[in-house]
This record gives C-alpha cells, sequence and structure tokens, in this order.
C-alpha cells in the first residue's frame, strides 16, 4: 500500500505549540475571508462610483487575480530574499491600506490599478500563511 493513500492520524495535545499555531492559523485565515467579504460586498457601489460598464469593471476586477497570481509565484524567492518577516509584514500593510482605497477610485483604470496591488497583497499574505501551516 503507497504512502500516499495511508490515513493520518495527529493528536494534538491542547496548548501545545502546534495547537496553538491552528489556532492562529485558523483565525487568521477567517479574518482573511472576512476582508475580502468585506470589499466584494462593496462592489455595486463602486460600480456606481466609477461609472463602469459592466465589461470595463471585469476588466478592473481582473487585476485581483492577476495581482495574486504574480504575487504568489514570486512570493518564495522574495522570502528566500528577504526572509519571511519583512514580506509577511510589507503584504500586511500593503493588504490593509488597498482594501481602503477602491471606494476612492473614480474610474474603471484607477480601480484595477488598485486592485491590482490589492491582488498583490492578498496573494502574498496567503502564500506566507500558506507556507506556516
Amino acid at each position: 500500500m503507497p504512502l500516499l493513500n495511508k490515513p493520518r492520524s495527529h493528536t494534538v495535545v491542547p496548548g501545545s505549540p502546534l495547537a496553538r499555531l491552528r489556532i492562529a492559523l485558523t483565525a487568521f485565515f477567517a479574518l482573511d475571508g472576512f476582508v475580502f467579504a468585506g470589499w466584494v460586498v462593496r462592489i455595486p457601489a463602486i460600480k456606481e462610483r466609477t461609472g463602469a460598464s459592466a465589461g470595463a469593471l471585469g476588466l478592473a476586477l481582473l487585476g485581483v487575480s492577476a495581482g495574486a497570481v504574480v504575487t504568489m509565484l514570486l512570493t518564495g524567492r522574495l522570502c528566500r530574499r528577504f526572509g519571511n518577516h519583512p514580506v509577511t509584514v510589507v503584504c500586511g500593510v500593503l493588504l490593509s491600506l488597498s482594501v481602503a482605497l477602491p471606494p476612492l477610485t473614480r474610474s474603471a483604470a484607477a480601480l484595477g490599478a488598485v486592485l491590482l496591488v490589492f491582488g498583490a497583497a492578498y496573494g502574498g499574505i496567503n502564500v506566507q500563511f500558506a507556507l506556516i501551516a
């Protein structure tokens, strides 16, 4: 029987470092989901504010995915070069700033640029915490 198909059973002792790490990671990914959901619910209002057509809004929203994919590909190299902590801090600061910017944009092009930064920060911070897990 190959080892890949063998079921794993890990017992985590409450209060152990592994248990605390699991709790912290679960809390992070829950908060991460709330951050993303918090900006997504504002899309209709942002669409109206920018006056973007459905096509222009779709292209602007593509910025999130494009930024995330590019950053996810580069995060490992950035961590090897600068270390995990600085990369995590930069991604966290960028994410915090960029999540507040979409409602302030006045055009679809500006929205796309802001969402590119948001996606890059979002992808980078998710890679950081996925590496820990």
